[in-house]
């Protein structure tokens, strides 16, 4: 056995274990223990035996610090990886030998063969007498033609960068079919012991599982593409998952990484923070590049206050399309450190898009919760007509009001107590999750009751569905604890009933509209006309209910009875092929809507590029509830009615006269079939529909921001957090494209 390592200089001739007195001098092995070797790895000429045999005797180990090896009279500091072969015990030759007896004979005559060569080249005989030596030996099948015709040949040893010297071995193979045909007794040979053995043709890759090691191991070191690949998906991993920097040094991280990759170094937390910002430069460059394109975009902003440091955030999301992609981005997190006035705000806000290159001109719409401050910060920057209240904070303040009302407010609090009870409880807990086992119900399948929250949307519905579907577990451990609370009457079971039938439209539409991959600002209207229809047509028994039904219409009447005459719902509501002008209640809202939408198309008469968005509509949760079913008897009414027009009038009023497109399709997609028949129109879709209805993709940034500042990482910069959130933001693609 002999171990070579690779120096910083050339590569020195290798030398056997067994003796330190000279290179290729073996006190131990034999010539013909040499011969076994070869005859084992290359008994068949398939690669993946030979690959397998070369795995089973060879191995590469990266030593774990530099060794001093003693050359002749120096001494040099070797560094790199060992190579060692090891030469298998006779008996396992001997029993090869005799299961592969027939292709041994044939081996064993080129092996004998070649050991004439070489005797007689050392001897200095002539050409003749070799050529003499080959006409007297048996002659090999048809099979073995290529193997005599490169008997004679060798691979001269040269002193070059053993890199560059695996390189033009492994891909220049004609290079190799026309080697010298002298035998240089110095050459190497395979076992790394007396080396004076002439490879033939098909022993030309030998060193390919050898060269694959190497490569891999230069790959894995710092600046190779193995490394740089893995140190990408482990900044990937930070980023997506909300990582703490400190997860690369955690023990079952690097168990994992030894496993995957033994050869990659995990680097420190300085590395990966740098690599952070080098990451983050280079794709919000390229993200700066292209919202200075862009003609038309929108921003939803809000401000988060982080509870453990105590400091305050504006965030501020963008979205806009991108040929046929809608894009989001986490444009900036940035830290108020003034009084949160309007001025300062707008300052901020202000910043941030000159930061990013976004035009005032491209700013369609900034989407704000009711907070006076945000409200008039987005109406100083932007304009006044530039801001539009978050659609689904509004809904919420809706369902607040009506929870609070006088007639239920008990009902609702008896509820809440008996869920505090359960959960303050781990007997109740414990209790509750054995009845459901004990009924056929997975384990990880069991439910809980549902605490509402004041400051999150729909708890008080989801809380209330939550108690009358688990209704009889609790009714059973209420009749068994004495001390428990008081449970619920069957009239006013019924009540709850019937406001969960009550609310559930409205938690349908907050759904609806919190979407940020598809088109939301043009359902607007339609919702809140889908909503004042569900509404009429509400039926109860109970006196508390028809209170709270009344309390509803008046708070939706105040909220949205002028939605209508919002210029960006509005002409969005006319724009997309679904809707059109079917769920305007208001005939003069309607009549103002289409005149507005005139107005900018004789302001804007150009044609541009098509857009597409991601899915267009969110599926239903309920199979048997639908909430479009008021949508569905007007268009249905409307393929009934046949234009008088034809194809006559302008764009604006030919596309109105044609039946709406079906609920479920994109209305992105289908302005890109259309684009050419409404030019005009296609223009303004583009511009109008980029909107976004709510300021849900602000909320969803706070959230990521809340899992990424935990109590383990109290001390995280904003300046590392804004770059965390918005590499976050990325999909895959996105990510991965480039390079560091």
């Amino acid at each position: 056995m002999y171990a070579r390592n690779q120096p910083k200089g050339q590569p020195r001739m290798p030398s056997c274990g067994h003796t330190k007195s000279a290179s290729y001098k073996c006190d131990q092995l034999s010539r013909r223990d040499i011969e076994h070797f070869h005859r084992i790895i290359y008994a068949k000429l398939d690669k993946i035996y030979q690959d397998s045999m070369m795995l089973k005797y060879c191995s590469v180990s990266a030593p774990k610090r530099s060794r001093v090896e003693k050359v002749g009279s120096s001494r040099k500091d070797c560094e790199g990886h060992e190579l060692s072969f090891t030469i298998p015990d006779r008996s396992d030759l001997e029993s090869s030998d005799e299961e592969d007896s027939t292709q041994e004979g044939q081996i064993i005559s080129q092996s004998k063969l070649r050991s004439k060569t070489v005797e007689a080249e050392n001897e200095g005989e002539s050409t003749h007498q070799l050529e003499n030596l080959q006409e007297s030996t048996p002659q090999p099948g048809p099979s073995h033609q290529q193997g005599r015709s490169t008997q004679k040949r060798a691979v001269i040893w040269k002193k070059k960068n053993l890199d560059h010297q695996i390189k033009e071995t492994t891909t220049t193979s004609s290079k190799n079919d026309d080697a010298i045909d002298e035998p240089d007794v110095n050459l190497p040979s395979t076992s790394g012991c007396t080396g004076n053995a002439v490879p033939d043709q098909k022993h030309q890759n030998i060193r390919n599982p050898i060269t694959e090691s190497y490569e891999k191991i230069a790959s894995l070191k710092e600046g190779g593409d193995r490394h740089s690949t893995i140190t990408l998906c482990i900044l990937f991993f930070i980023c997506k998952d909300m990582r703490p920097f400190q997860v690369i040094e955690g023990k079952g991280f690097k168990r994992l990484m030894k496993e995957l990759a033994p050869g990659y170094k995990i680097p420190s937390v300085k590395y990966i923070k740098k690599r952070l910002a080098e990451k983050f430069e280079s794709c919000s460059t390229k993200f700066k590049e292209l919202l200075c394109s862009v003609n038309s975009l929108c921003l939803t902003t809000d401000i988060w206050t982080e509870t453990m440091s105590e400091k305050s955030y504006l965030g501020v999301t963008v979205h806009f399309f991108k040929d046929t992609k809608a894009i989001n981005l986490n444009l900036a997190v940035k830290e108020l450190k003034l009084s949160h006035t309007s001025d300062y705000i707008s300052e901020v806000l202000g910043g941030i898009c000159e930061e990013w290159g976004i035009k005032a001109s491209a700013i369609q719409c900034i989407v704000t919760d009711n907070g006076a401050n945000i409200v008039a910060a987005a109406k100083r920057f932007a304009g006044e007509r530039s801001q539009l209240p978050c659609f689904a904070h509004t809904l919420n303040l809706v369902l607040e009001t009506a929870t609070d009302h006088d007639s239920i407010k008990e009902i609702i609090k008896k509820v809440r107590e008996i869920v505090k009870w359960v959960k303050n409880s781990v007997n109740i807990s414990d209790k509750l999750r054995e009845i459901q086992v004990n009924s056929g119900i997975a384990e990880g399948a069991v439910k809980k009751l549902i605490l509402d929250v004041k400051t999150r949307w729909n708890s008080t519905y989801y809380m209330l569905e939550r108690f009358i579907e688990m209704l009889k577990i609790v009714s059973e451990i209420l009749l068994e604890k004495t001390t428990g609370p008081e449970m619920l009457t069957s009239t006013e079971i019924d009540v709850i009933k019937q406001l969960i039938s009550l609310f559930k439209p409205f938690e349908f539409a907050t759904r609806e509209v919190s979407g940020e991959n598809f088109v939301t600002i043009s359902k607007v209207v339609p919702i809140v006309s889908c909503l004042v229809s569900q509404l009429d047509k509400f039926k109860t028994s109970s006196v508390a209910v028809e209170q709270v039904l009344d309390c509803v219409k008046k708070e939706v009447q105040k909220r949205f009875g002028a939605i209508e005459y919002n210029n960006h719902a509005a002409v969005a509501t006319l724009l997309d092929p679904r809707f059109k002008n079917l769920h305007f209640r208001d005939p003069v809202a309607c009549t103002k809507a289409i005149k507005k939408l005139r107005d900018l198309i004789k302001l804007e008469a150009s044609v541009s590029t098509s857009s597409e968005s991601d899915e267009g509509m969110a599926a239903s949760s309920s199979q048997a509830y639908d909430f479009w079913q008021h949508h569905k008897e007007l268009a249905h009414w409307q393929k009934k009615k046949k234009s008088s027009r034809g194809s006559e009038g302008d764009e604006l009023s030919v596309y109105l006269g044609n039946p709406v497109a079906p609920l479920k399709s994109n209305p992105l997609e289908q302005w890109d079939e259309m684009k050419s028949v409404f030019p005009l129109l296609y223009k303004q879709a583009k511009n109008v529909l980029v909107v976004v209805a709510s300021s849900v993709p602000c909320e969803r940034l706070f959230s990521k921001a809340g899992a990424t500042v935990t109590k383990t990482r109290n001390r995280l910069s904003g300046k590392h957090l804004e770059k965390l959130l918005f590499l976050g933001g990325l999909d895959d693609e996105e990510f991965f494209q480039g390079e560091w």
